[in-house]
């Protein structure tokens, strides 16, 4: 668990010669390749049963690969040109939760926040750099989870709460400064509530500073945000809003990391950041205030043009470019009645979609339609050069890949149909008959035990979790992470005889299962 030499590490470029082209064999694998499992951990994630739907795709830098978060939990590595899939990464216990590319593409980063480890892959090929041990999230509340690099991709800051330089394999606690001395552990997962998950992180003011986004839930209140900068170097907090996440009507931080705008609704007067009911462009360096509109309280903030110069918003359908440090329109029109949108592309278009049937790029100042797509979507990310972009959210279609200069779809593979085996169907079911308590279930033959117990309430669901030991020596074998009570009915089987393989749903936890089975061997 070293350094990596060089700005971007020893990857290398990524490319394989040959620019993105259109896909007409579509097809992936089944193998996986692990990060690395700490010494002597039983039930490493071995495979995975169901098909395959509902991609996260995000593209490299020039979009010569493209990376997905399945929903089995895994991340699979495609090369755009010949359209071959390079690796399907997994981690050896939880799910891999994050990811990013480095600015120059040469790597990917991957995170799982229940095994509390950073990996790094070369993108070229998908082969295994090195890793760093961060604190484990919670396996109770952490629903969400990032990764960034900074801009010249000397570091990697993590929803973990730390900050890894990649010259000196150092890592720091973003939240205090000091140095982080976590190891991988076996059995690392952390079965406390920990105050929410990181859903975005990112390095802003010329790499010093960070802005994160926090959502969390206490007792059984709405789920909140909050919003805060952070001084890496010493842990030192602004907190820009704090408040329930209906209150917050939309935020953005712009390319370059000089700003960051926010618009509370009325319900933001209870805010406790700096910021409240109304629109707000921050300097994202100290926190403090570079415009403000207090009576635009019903805002839409969707994001900053390219140069940081114009701040795009909605306000009751009319969408509005004003400018970034005074707030004053330059221009507007108006929205197509049920069209959302959902992003601003590299040439400062609107990118929105109706949910259903249709994506389009609009002209930001007209309105007019650019480039139609008939899918919906919930996300499009662009590739650096704004040459190619990737659109997620279709559930006909792991994702559409497309040249942004014609708008030619290159790549629009269909979802796979169906579910995987029932989780009863695969072997002896773990019992989970109590509340609270606890149960035991052993294998066929007896020399594996399941226990599953009453873990933790947290005034609105109870969370249980399941222990495998040895049944003759007693010794801990595996520790899984929480579930709720949305698990209770099937939540492992243990093949027959022996129990050497595990059988559970893939869920992040406060969330339902999706239709794939992770496989894990003894």
């Amino acid at each position: 668990m070293g350094g990596m030499p060089g700005t971007g590490g020893s990857g290398g470029a990524p490319s394989d010669g040959g620019q993105p082209t259109a896909c007409s064999n579509f097809a992936v694998g089944s193998a996986l390749t692990l990060a690395p499992a700490a010494a002597g951990q039983a039930y490493v994630r071995c495979g995975s049963l169901g098909p395959e739907q509902n991609w996260d795709v995000t593209p490299s830098p020039a979009g010569d690969r493209l990376a997905a978060r399945t929903a089995a939990g895994t991340v699979r590595l495609l090369s755009t040109s010949t359209w071959a899939e390079l690796a399907q990464l997994a981690s050896p216990v939880g799910e891999m939760d994050a990811l990013a590319f480095s600015p120059d593409g040469s790597l990917l980063a991957t995170l799982s926040s229940e095994a509390g480890q950073v990996t790094l892959w070369r993108a070229r090929d998908g082969a295994y750099q090195t890793s760093f041990a961060g604190p484990p999230a919670s396996t109770v509340d952490t629903f969400v989870s990032s990764l960034a690099f900074s801009s010249d991709g000397h570091r990697l800051a993590t929803s973990l709460g730390t900050v890894i330089d990649l010259t000196t394999g150092q890592r720091t606690s973003w939240q205090t400064g000091a140095p982080d001395t976590t190891t991988l552990e076996t059995n690392p997962e952390n079965l406390g509530i920990n105050g929410g998950g990181v859903a975005q992180i990112r390095f802003t003011a010329g790499d010093a500073r960070l802005f994160i986004v926090t959502r969390y839930e206490i007792g059984d209140s709405p789920y909140s945000i909050r919003l805060e900068l952070r001084d890496p170097a010493t842990g030192a907090q602004t907190v820009l809003f704090d408040m329930y996440d209906r209150a917050l009507l939309g935020y953005a931080i712009s390319d370059d990391g000089r700003y960051i705008a926010l618009d509370g609704s009325p319900e933001a007067v209870g805010s406790s950041g700096l910021y409240h009911a109304g629109l707000y462009v921050v300097d994202a360096t100290s926190g403090t205030q570079v415009a403000a509109d207090p009576n635009a309280s019903s805002t839409q903030v969707l994001g900053f043009g390219h140069d940081g110069a114009r701040l795009f918003t909605d306000s009751g359908g009319t969408v509005t470019a004003v400018g970034t440090t005074n707030l004053q329109p330059l221009s507007s029109f108006t929205a197509p009645s049920g069209v959302s949108f959902i992003g601003v592309t590299p040439q400062d278009a609107l990118v929105g979609t109706d949910g259903s049937t249709t994506t389009a790029i609009y002209q930001s100042a007209t309105g007019a339609v650019l480039q139609s797509f008939p899918f919906p979507s919930t996300s499009v990310r662009f590739t650096s050069n704004g040459r190619f972009a990737v659109a997620n959210g279709d559930p006909r279609a792991l994702f559409h890949f497309w040249r942004q200069a014609d708008a030619v779809t290159l790549c629009g593979p269909p979802a796979g149909t169906g579910s995987a085996p029932s989780i009863a169907s695969l072997g002896t079911v773990v019992v989970t008959n109590f509340n609270p308590g606890s149960t035991q279930t052993m294998s066929a033959d007896g020399s594996v035990t399941a226990t599953a117990a009453f873990l933790i309430h947290d005034h609105v669901r109870n969370f249980y979790d399941i222990a495998l030991s040895d049944t003759a020596s007693g010794s801990l074998l595996r520790q899984f992470g929480a579930f709720d009570e949305q698990q209770l009915s099937g939540p492992m089987a243990l093949s027959v005889p022996t129990g050497d393989k595990v059988y559970t749903p893939v869920f992040t936890p406060l969330k339902p299962p999706g239709p794939d089975v992770a496989v894990w061997c003894r």
